[in-house]
């Protein structure tokens, strides 16, 4: 897509001090989201859905899916899933519920009657544990174009309530400021080892540091257990503008494989 957005859902996590090494590689990830109509198939998923259990807090921890929605067209089969969150063998209702109407409504995807083509956005999701609190990143594409959008949820696993950016940099034992220097770092990092930016582009990693805040910075735990975040960056190509995901501890883009 030309641009990518960003979904906040007054949630967020997530911060790490980052001495990051200048010749690691960027990995990059797209992709998408949620509901349908007519030749739509919706399935809860029931037993075999497979969630992986992360041993990084004092609870049991799985975010599997919630809801699978596919819809074909003579382009191709598109889906979408939506996660819900299970802790200590107990689904979390109130959360679940949030994540599927704030999805559903952010990122439709429906079958045009007229056209007979799927429009919309696909979707799936990564998720990571650390500290007591879980991240679920949602990551949309809209169907038909480059890049990704970004919906970060962050929550505390001992009372299942949705926790800000600086609240999760404060329960890593960072302050805002040592946070904010570390996106800063690994933004410079990035620039330095991307060939299409690099000094001459220096102008827009001023810019993208100058925006460095809690509205265009998201954090988050990675599925490997380290610190990421969602950061706003400008490029000189502007279908690459917009949100991307960092490793923190490791300073390269977050590709979410799988």
């Amino acid at each position: 897509m030309k641009k990518t957005l960003l979904v906040t859902a007054a949630l967020c996590i997530a911060v790490m001090a980052a001495g990051c090494s200048k010749t690691e590689e960027s990995s990059y990830a797209t992709t998408m989201d949620t509901t349908a109509e007519t030749a739509a198939s919706e399935t809860e998923i029931s037993d075999e859905t497979e969630g992986t259990e992360t041993p990084a807090s004092q609870h049991d921890v799985v975010v599997e899916d919630q809801s699978v929605t596919t819809l074909s067209d003579e382009t191709g089969d598109y889906s979408s899933t939506i996660p819900k969150l299970i802790v200590d063998g107990q689904e979390a209702e109130s959360i679940n519920y949030e994540l599927k109407s704030t999805l559903t409504e952010k990122y439709s995807m429906e079958k045009d009657a007229n056209s007979g083509y799927v429009t919309g956005y696909e979707m799936r999701y990564a998720w990571g544990v650390k500290d007591n609190i879980v991240s679920i990143v949602v990551i949309a594409g809209y169907i038909g174009d480059d890049g990704a959008d970004y919906a970060v949820f962050n929550y505390d696993l001992d009372n299942l309530t949705a926790l800000s950016g600086d609240e999760v940099v404060e329960r890593l034992d960072m302050s805002v400021d040592e946070f904010f220097d570390s996106v800063a770092n690994v933004y410079r990092t990035y620039w330095e080892n991307e060939p299409w930016l690099g000094e001459a582009y220096n102008d827009m990693l001023d810019r993208s540091i100058s925006v460095i805040d809690f509205e265009h910075v998201k954090p988050f735990i990675t599925p490997s257990g380290h610190t990421g975040f969602a950061g706003y960056i400008y490029t000189p190509s502007q279908s690459a503008e917009g949100y991307a995901c960092f490793d923190m501890d490791d300073c390269v883009r977050e590709g979410f494989a799988g």
